[in-house]
């Protein structure tokens, strides 16, 4: 694979948090699959600090999740989504302290989650898959990086959280009581781009996703060594790695094509359907309008370029 080179002035400027899904870029470019030239990554607290820089134009995009993309482009910052990162299958979790029949005896029930849209969609399937009553719920919104204090000092009845976490909680008595395998290819993470930057830096993003797609397949032919890279990346120990995978999908090139091909495509029909949701929660002032959020060409470049498919 022939890596592209460019001047300073090409660079592309990534923010981006240590999530897990996010971390395979930087391995890319530890390993030469990404010319350093190529891009500059900045390492932020949380994906909040990683949207300011975007609408602050500190950056030319950024690793966030697909609701955050809606609601950087509702305040009128004109991004556009180019490929997925990952999709959560199990690392999305409602946790509980007690099971379903004991739950619908319950004349309230206490439930912390991080108010977004993934919190607010879980809660949405959480009720209309248990049954349960909405007017039980007494909702908290708690950062996530707070669950683990929540869940020991408040002892809600429920929480909704996501991998590593989750597994940490089920180990000290945490009930699994639903997760996004039960809601497939809907909740993703996803390389947000400024669009003008887009329009006029094809070159250097589609090399970007080329060094990204060779990350994922080593992952799927070299795990071990993989993970180990990954953990490096995230923080994380390689058991916690192999842990949050079980839950996530890595989309290569082919099943990135896939979610961006059609009229709408599959992306952004799920888009469109988080930013009705969002606007009904009043967490956006209002639905996605003007172009689609989705971007697919500087990806279907790729894809069809790619020599096995």
């Amino acid at each position: 694979m022939l890596l592209t080179s460019c001047s300073g002035s090409d660079s592309v400027r990534i923010a981006m948090h240590h999530w897990l899904g996010y971390q395979t870029l930087p391995v890319a470019v530890n390993m030469g699959w990404i010319h350093r030239d190529l891009l500059t990554i900045t390492t932020t607290p949380s994906a909040t600090e990683s949207m300011q820089l975007m609408r602050e134009g500190k950056v030319d995009a950024a690793a966030l999740t697909l609701d955050e993309a809606i609601q950087l482009s509702s305040e009128g910052v004109n991004v556009a989504v180019i490929m997925a990162f990952d999709i959560s299958s199990g690392a999305d979790v409602v946790l509980s302290r007690y099971d379903s029949a004991t739950l619908k005896q319950m004349s309230h029930i206490t439930i912390g989650l991080e108010k977004n849209a993934l919190g607010s969609l879980m809660l949405a399937k959480l009720i209309e898959q248990s049954g349960l009553d909405q007017d039980k719920f007494i909702i908290s919104n708690i950062p996530a990086d707070q669950h683990l204090d929540f869940w020991q000092q408040q002892q809600p009845d429920m929480l909704i959280t996501y991998e590593p976490m989750a597994a940490t909680l089920i180990q000290q008595g945490a009930i699994r009581f639903m997760d996004t395998r039960e809601i497939a290819d809907t909740v993703f993470d996803v390389l947000v781009v400024n669009r003008s930057f887009a329009e006029t830096h094809r070159d250097a993003l589609a090399a970007i996703i080329r060094g990204q797609f060779i990350a994922v397949s080593n992952l799927m032919t070299q795990p071990d060594d993989t993970i180990y890279r990954l953990a490096q990346e995230a923080g994380m120990e390689s058991s916690e790695v192999r842990q949050t995978l079980r839950g996530l999908i890595l989309p290569g090139a082919g099943y990135n094509a896939r979610l961006m091909q059609g009229e709408p495509s599959h992306l952004q029909a799920t888009a469109t359907a988080l930013s009705r949701l969002l606007y009904r929660q009043g967490m956006i002032g209002n639905e996605l309008h003007g172009p689609a959020l989705v971007m697919p060409d500087i990806l279907l470049h790729v894809y069809h370029s790619m020599p096995e498919q």
